[in-house]
């Protein structure tokens, strides 16, 4: 089972027709002319794509663009690099490539051979077939934005998770929590958990139970009396 796949489309994903207004002026302002120059990905685009793999490290790509034709994925790898600085380690595959048919029928050929319990396709087309419902649509105009990284992230979410350095109330706006739960020892907070629904797991559906018990899970035999202070949304 693969972990988390991004099917990454390019043109209109990670370049744009504002970006090309952005390295055209770039070029002006240096004295030379070119009318759609790209001297690489959008910045704002790609600085989007490696925040989401910053949130997600199990994340992997699959390239699904047509720049995967007549390169390897080893090769695709250095081109990402130099084009966006996506993480080299990212890259595992590309898709097959069929002379008829939407590009979702290529995707779902991958996806035949390669069981992936959680996967999203990022695309500024839209011929998805029968994976449509899990393609997050960028534009032409402007490419990948931060409203499409908060959509993925909420379909690529884990139900539950624990910190203490989380903007929950940013969380929240972004649809990311709708649940927060303080285990507290000796009016200390040990571990702020947060996230949407009911946890998984085979413990129970109570949340503030299931929290006491991940708690002691981690911090046993350190802890002896331990309680879950009121939970709420944050």
């Amino acid at each position: 089972m693969h972990p988390k796949i991004l099917f990454l489309d390019i043109d209109g994903v990670l370049n744009s027709e504002q970006s090309a207004i952005y390295h055209h002026e770039r070029h002006m302002a240096n004295g030379g002319f070119h009318k759609w120059a790209v001297d690489g990905a959008c910045p704002i685009a790609a600085s989007n794509l490696r925040s989401l793999i910053k949130e997600f490290p199990d994340l992997r790509i699959v390239v699904s663009s047509t720049w995967r034709y007549g390169q390897t994925v080893k090769q695709l790898r250095e081109t990402l690099w130099t084009y966006a600085k996506l993480p080299r380690y990212t890259i595992i595959d590309k898709t097959p490539s069929f002379k008829e048919g939407p590009r979702g029928d290529e995707i779902a050929a991958w996806l035949k051979e390669n069981p992936t319990k959680k996967f999203v396709i990022l695309d500024d087309d839209s011929d998805m077939s029968v994976v449509q419902d899990h393609l997050v649509w960028t534009s032409w105009r402007e490419g990948l934005m931060r409203k499409h990284v908060i959509t993925i992230m909420n379909m690529f979410a884990e139900p539950w998770r624990f910190g203490q350095g989380v903007d929950l109330f940013e969380a929240k706006n972004e649809g990311l929590v709708d649940h927060s739960i303080q285990v507290v020892n000796d009016d200390e907070v040990i571990t702020t958990y947060w996230g949407k629904g009911n946890p998984e797991g085979e413990f129970t559906q109570h949340l503030e139970a299931w929290a006491l018990v991940k708690t002691l899970e981690r911090e046993k035999p350190r802890l002896w009396k331990v309680f879950v202070k009121a939970g709420g949304t944050p």
